[in-house]
């Protein structure tokens, strides 16, 4: 009966209760090797039946931001959907004597950046219409949060920009703005997109069938039964969350240098138009040269340098070791160090203990964990 009444005061008046925007805010540590500030994420614990409010009234939304490119707060989509397109397509290229780029974009303190007035209301106007709507707003126009102080009374802020990490919403609402801003930067850089004539064709087509050139963009050509009406998708980006990446050809060192700094400029511009910051010093770039040049146009890329942040022979993406070449090698030894290290930290334990049941339960967590966690994103050659 009080959460009926609850409810018809809600639709009458178009308003919510304050505490159910208030948050408890606690820190958990990032493990990145920082001190301080940095080294934190801040968490925002909020009443639980607000949170389920807010969960079925977001799916009432009629809701535009979800992208071919994207997974994570998406149905259906997951991490190694990210890593197998990332993996694959550079498989691809390689396969085809396509010199080629990865650019991992860092973008610090993403889910804290957009603006409430600017960025994550407007969307709400599109998704939601009359109460709903205002019930939507409230959630960032009355969001604070509280923190627990030994000297004094515990500290409220008001908070002005982002999402709250922690709530039901936060990680689907923040990617309104993160995904217009990803798109504008794929406007503004037409010729780095890599398009296949159909959504499955990195996944399914086999590497034999021939690509070809056509206007700056490399299109897989599709097989005599394949669905020739389906439109061209970009393959070249993939994020997930506030992590993207970005593969594109190149067709020699200073081609290289043109087209990062060229996305790199779109991703300054777009980023700061919707809050958020393009940090080029932590960018990352994997780069593979192909053909007759390749060794000349490698060594001046590693020793001239020039692009927007760091060349790396390999780099870490959601989780896998990516090597600049495709290889497996960097991976593999990164998994079986980490075997090494699960069984050594027991010592003894392994020929001493007499009961094999605990034995084998601790050497699958310990070892056969470390070398089969992530396996399913990984391509194997």
């Amino acid at each position: 009966a009080a959460l009926e009444k609850l409810h018809v005061h809600m639709e009458s008046t178009t308003d919510t209760p304050l505490f159910w925007h208030c948050s408890h805010g606690f820190h958990i540590n990032k493990h990145n090797n920082k001190d301080g500030i940095p080294g934190c994420r801040q968490i925002h614990s909020l009443d639980g039946y607000s949170k389920n409010f807010y969960s079925a009234l977001w799916a009432k939304g009629r809701h535009t931001y979800s992208r071919q490119y994207a997974s994570g707060y998406l149905p259906h989509r997951r991490r190694g959907n990210a890593i197998a397109t990332v993996t694959i397509t550079r498989s691809r290229l390689k396969a085809n004597g396509k010199s080629h780029a990865t650019d991992f974009l860092d973008s610090p303190n993403a889910f804290s950046c957009p603006d409430h007035a600017r960025d994550l209301e407007p969307y709400i106007d599109t998704a939601f219409t009359g109460a709903d709507s205002k019930h939507m707003k409230q959630r960032v126009q009355y969001a604070c949060t509280r923190f627990d102080n030994a000297d004094c009374p515990d500290a409220v802020l008001k908070v002005g920009t982002g999402t709250l990490p922690g709530d039901a919403v936060a990680g689907a609402w923040f990617l309104a703005p993160y995904h217009e801003a990803l798109d504008a930067i794929s406007r503004d850089t037409p010729h780095h997109r890599l398009c296949y004539q159909c959504p499955w064709a990195a996944l399914v087509w086999p590497t034999t069938r021939t690509p070809y050139n056509r206007g700056g963009y490399y299109t897989a050509s599709s097989p005599a039964n394949g669905p020739h009406s389906t439109p061209e998708v970009d393959v070249s980006l993939q994020s997930y969350a506030d992590d993207s990446s970005k593969t594109y050809t190149v067709p020699h060192y200073l081609g290289l240098l043109e087209k990062a700094r060229r996305y790199a400029e779109a991703a300054d511009e777009r980023f700061a138009e919707k809050g958020f910051r393009n940090n080029a010093d932590k960018a990352v770039s994997l780069v593979h040269f192909c053909g007759k040049h390749a060794e000349a146009y490698t060594r001046a890329t590693y020793l001239i340098g020039g692009l927007p942040g760091q060349v790396a022979r390999a780099a870490r993406y959601l989780g896998p070791l990516l090597s600049h070449n495709g290889s497996n090698q960097p991976e593999i030894r990164k998994r079986v160090n980490a075997m090494r290290a699960g069984y050594g930290a027991f010592g003894s334990f392994w020929s001493r203990n007499p009961n094999m049941r605990w034995t084998k339960t601790v050497f699958m967590c310990m070892v056969t964990g470390a070398a089969l966690s992530g396996l399913l994103a990984i391509v194997l050659k």
